[in-house]
């Protein structure tokens, strides 16, 4: 009897399994796009937030450089994301390079907040920066067809 239900299991999580990959397959290349951005969008917020309860003192160096590795990762997997679609007009050729871009910029905020914090600068440019990105990845996400 044993045996028949872990069959039974075996099977339902293969069945899952083929599901997932068949409908992550089904994501138009904008929509792709389009998760390429939230996700940018969630590693800038979090540098930003990151770097706001530093400089309130809510936050230690060591967690807050933490918060900016991590927000450097997602931003890598954005743009590795994007990067590896396979597009085929011009239309979503422009979409990617205007996402890829942003991505730079984020890429780019996030450093400089980490030099600045290294350096023991003024965090405020960085985290205003990272303010008029996310406003900017948000209004792409909107161009993109991101419902939220």
């Amino acid at each position: 009897m044993w045996h028949v239900r872990t069959g039974r299991t075996t099977a339902a999580a293969a069945l899952c399994v083929l599901l997932a990959t068949i409908l992550s397959g089904c994501a138009t290349p904008r929509e792709q796009l389009g998760a390429s951005v939230t996700q940018s969008i969630s590693a800038v917020q979090t540098a930003r937030l990151a770097i706001t309860l530093n400089e309130h003192g809510a936050s230690t160096f060591a967690i807050t450089s933490t918060a900016l590795t991590d927000a450097l990762s997602q931003l890598t997997d954005a743009a590795h994301a994007a990067t590896e679609l396979d597009l085929s007009g011009g239309r979503d050729s422009s979409a990617r390079q205007a996402t890829l871009a942003l991505i730079r910029q984020s890429t780019d905020a996030v450093n400089a907040a980490r030099e600045a914090m290294n350096e023991r600068r003024s965090l405020y440019e960085a985290r205003t920066r990272l303010g008029e990105l996310a406003e900017t990845l948000t209004a792409e996400a909107r161009r993109l067809g991101v419902p939220g």
